[in-house]
């Protein structure tokens, strides 16, 4: 498998020495930082700093998750892919995974709006940052006081009032 084959379905690269550039599809830019290195096996934006290999590039690129990926490669290079099906613990740790992924979203959601609400908190990070790097990784504000993540499941009561 070559990368700058895969990523080439998607992309125009232009060969540079031993690498392939071209614009990065992940964030707007007017020069190219996004590169494939061949030897490597894979790519790497200077300007957003998203990297991996042809797999990685399949699921951000094209949304996929990886059992389609890999399923999309072996169709490009004729190799069979043979699917089984999940197991019991296999299927309650995925659905585990996308609750657990789920919940923080909402919560990141949440501190997201404390943090666009609380003026001298933007005033900092803006200063700091920069208004344009924050608004990329979504800053977000969470009280000094609050604590890490407990080992002890939260009680329904704190799902209701996260709004799930």
């Amino acid at each position: 498998m070559h990368i700058e084959d895969v990523v080439a379905e998607f992309l125009p690269l232009q060969k540079r020495g031993t690498i392939y550039r071209a614009l990065c599809p992940f964030h707007q830019e007017k020069t190219a930082s996004f590169t494939v290195t061949p030897n490597r096996n894979m790519f790497y934006c200077f300007g957003c700093h998203k990297g991996g290999n042809a797999i990685t590039f399949l699921m951000e690129h094209e949304n996929m998750a990886y059992p389609e990926a890999v399923k999309w490669l072996g169709r490009k290079y004729g190799i069979e892919v043979e699917e089984r099906e999940e197991t019991i613990d296999e299927k309650q740790n995925r659905l585990k995974h996308e609750s657990l992924l789920i919940v923080n979203t909402a919560v990141h959601k949440h501190y997201r709006e404390v943090f666009l609400r609380y003026k001298p908190a933007q005033d900092y990070a803006y200063h700091r940052w920069g208004k344009k790097y924050c608004d990329e990784i979504d800053m977000d504000l969470r009280p000094s006081t609050a604590k890490p993540r407990s080992p002890a499941p939260a009680k329904r009561s704190s799902f209701r009032s996260w709004g799930l």
